[in-house]
């Protein structure tokens, strides 16, 4: 048996194992796009250090920064020390009305590379004299930058600024009622960055404005420090027989708040 018609077989009998075991996982490097402050804890702080952090815990207290949830949540787990990774709720992110860069930027990558997915998909499945083919699919990672918002203090562009993100999929080509092949996708959007603050910049959060570089430099002298975030969205499906739109992403199932214990541990 051809290696796309096994892969179906295994698909058919065991999908949802198959996604419960990571299957759609990415295979490209998750990690952040630079270095960020670099070593840890390898300065002492001294007064200034310790005003900074007073501040950095009062601003992200105040109000959830006025309503950044997520800004928050990352600046808490930034200041708490652990250096865990920490979980990217994608969902929320996608169907986010008010930020739509990541679906905008995750849909333009895969109708760039449907005609091809569904090519192989017909030629794996016309190779197999019409039976059931899977075939694994990953688009390349690329960069983008979270809507700022009109005054720079977008909830997602404070929590994750820039980030990089790909597809993973399986397209399968099955025999329809008329047995014409009938080609889908289930597919996951990932995003992955390092939270790290980049010197240079200043960012307005209410009334106070913080530099980055005094954020930055409270990882250098232990009082916080960076971590990894990465996330998955849920898997979602589209026939690609024909052309058409891309589904709309799912609705998320949680708020996001600071309170959700499914919202607030780290990721595996």
């Amino acid at each position: 048996m051809a290696v796309p018609e096994a892969r179906a077989q295994l698909w058919i009998r065991h999908k949802d194992e198959l996604l419960a075991a990571g299957l759609l996982t990415p295979s490209v490097k998750r990690v952040g796009a630079d270095d960020g402050a670099g070593p840890y804890d390898v300065d002492s702080p001294g007064f200034g250090d310790y005003w900074m952090e007073l501040q950095a815990n009062g601003i992200s207290n105040s109000g959830d920064f006025i309503g950044k949830t997520d800004a928050a949540r990352h600046m808490d787990h930034y200041l708490n020390g652990t250096g865990s990774t920490l979980d990217l709720d994608v969902d929320r992110m996608l169907s986010d009305e008010d930020d739509t860069v990541l679906r905008d930027v995750s849909s333009a990558t895969r109708v760039r590379r449907e005609d091809e997915w569904r090519r192989q998909a017909l030629e794996a499945f016309a190779q197999s004299g019409g039976e059931p083919v899977a075939i694994p699919v990953e688009t390349a990672g690329v960069g983008y930058t979270h809507d700022k918002g009109p005054d720079g203090t977008a909830n997602w562009y404070l929590a994750v600024g820039s980030a990089m993100t790909n597809t993973t999929g399986v397209v399968t080509a099955v025999a329809g009622p008329d047995g014409r092949p009938q080609v889908n996708i289930d597919y996951q959007v990932n995003v992955w960055d390092r939270y790290n603050w980049d010197p240079g910049k200043a960012t307005p959060i209410g009334p106070t404005t913080v530099t980055d570089a005094d954020m930055a430099r409270m990882h250098t002298t232990g009082q916080a420090r960076e971590f990894d975030m990465r996330g998955s969205s849920s898997v979602q499906q589209r026939d690609m027989t024909s052309d058409g739109a891309w589904p709309d992403p799912k609705e998320p199932g949680r708020d996001g708040t600071r309170t959700d214990i499914g919202r607030n541990g780290d990721a595996r």
